[in-house]
């Protein structure tokens, strides 16, 4: 269907203020920050109106350089980007199976270590297409103070390192979970999970432990509350384990538990929704 003299017209008259709009974004661009980056209008766009142009009457030689694109990006016909990275796509889903969430380069180097020799900007244009890509994590500047050395003895159930994490079921309710780890091989020996927590659960978990490992020497915790109740301390100092507590705010002291609940966090809770706590446990 071909266009009125007038619809041309003002067509030609649009056309002609978007190249002036478009040259002047390219310009200020190159000139403010150094970089050539064009503005206003992307290639498929652009590429519309030239072929607006050539509806209007105008040969392809002239609506293209009208609006300043080469007849190869005319001619070039469109490309469904899923079809020309499959095997990308197909190798980011076997790599994201176990754990669901995970940054590019780690995703990078799981697809090089099954032997795929993509180059990293294609893997990295197909994840951001996929709404892969994760924010960064910023590192944050701690203030200066006097260090605490952490001693770790290489032994099994020498010293245990307890925290708490939180989180919300599917419908906003929140419930939480206390996370015991073996210091000596950083292994996590109890998950307890529940809506509350009290002291009393906390050395329930530790009687279940007594069965399987016995009783550890020390423990590293926290000042929380459920953990100065006197119903730990009084269960601790009944059966000779030293209770640890680090400086308040300062939990890098408990580094093994507090890494372990940064990978609990990523790989389960953020990356699942529960609906009971059933299914969490």
């Amino acid at each position: 269907m071909r266009l009125s003299s007038s619809e041309c017209e003002s067509s030609k008259r649009k056309m002609s203020s978007l190249k002036v709009i478009f040259r002047r974004d390219y310009r200020i661009s190159c000139d403010d920050e150094g970089v050539i980056r064009k503005k206003g209008m992307v290639t498929a766009e652009i590429k519309s109106c030239a072929q607006l142009l050539v509806g209007c009457g105008l040969s392809v030689i002239k609506a293209c350089d009208l609006i300043s694109i080469s007849g190869f990006s005319f001619y070039r016909p469109v490309v469904d980007w899923r079809r020309t990275n499959a095997t990308v796509i197909d190798a980011i889903h076997g790599v994201l199976e176990n754990p669901p969430r995970a940054g590019f380069w780690k995703c990078f180097g799981r697809i090089r270590f099954k032997g795929l020799r993509f180059n990293h900007k294609r893997v990295y244009r197909a994840s951001c297409r996929m709404g892969l890509n994760l924010k960064r994590r910023v590192k944050r500047t701690l203030p200066l103070g006097v260090p605490v050395p952490q001693e770790v003895v290489a032994k099994l159930n020498h010293q245990l390192a307890l925290d708490f994490i939180h989180d919300s079921l599917y419908c906003d309710k929140r419930y939480r979970t206390l996370n015991i780890l073996d210091e000596g091989n950083c292994e996590c020996l109890v998950i307890e999970v529940g809506i509350s927590l009290p002291a009393s659960r906390v050395v329930r978990s530790l009687e279940q432990l007594k069965e399987e490992r016995g009783f550890p020497l020390q423990i590293r915790l926290d000042y929380g509350p459920e953990l100065i109740f006197s119903t730990l301390t009084q269960w601790c100092d009944v059966n000779d384990i030293k209770l640890n507590y680090i400086h308040q705010g300062k939990p890098q002291q408990n580094g093994f538990v507090e890494r372990f609940n940064g990978s609990f966090r990523r790989e389960f809770l953020d990356a699942y929704l529960f609906i009971s706590l059933d299914l969490v446990r």
